[in-house]
C-alpha cells in the first residue's frame, strides 16, 4: 500500500465523529423515542406528539431501525389523522 493511500485512510478514521460512530453502529435510541412519542400522542395532544412521532419515526427509518421505525410511523401518522377528525367534534 502505498503512503497516500494509508494517509488517505488515516485522516478518514480521524475524521469520524462520535455522531457517525453511532450512525454506523445503529443504537435504536431513537427508535424507542418514536415509539415512546406516539404512543403518548394517542392519550395527549394527538397533533403534536403525533408529529415528533412520526418524524422521529423517519428519523430511525433512515438509520435502518425499521423494527422501531416502522410502527412510530405508522402510529403517530393514525394519531394525527384521528386527531383531526375528532378535535373539531368535542
Amino acid at each position: 500500500m502505498s503512503k497516500r493511500k494509508r494517509r488517505m485512510d488515516k485522516m478518514h478514521k480521524e475524521d469520524e465523529s462520535p455522531v457517525d460512530e453511532a450512525i454506523q453502529q445503529k443504537k435504536p435510541v431513537i427508535g424507542y423515542v418514536a415509539i415512546l412519542l406516539s404512543i403518548i400522542s394517542l392519550f395527549l395532544y394527538p397533533v403534536i406528539f403525533g408529529l415528533m412521532g412520526f418524524m422521529a419515526g423517519v428519523t430511525a427509518l433512515k438509520r435502518r431501525i425499521r423494527l422501531l421505525g416502522i410502527p412510530a410511523v405508522l402510529i403517530g401518522l393514525f394519531s394525527v389523522l384521528a386527531g383531526l377528525f375528532v378535535y373539531p367534534f368535542f
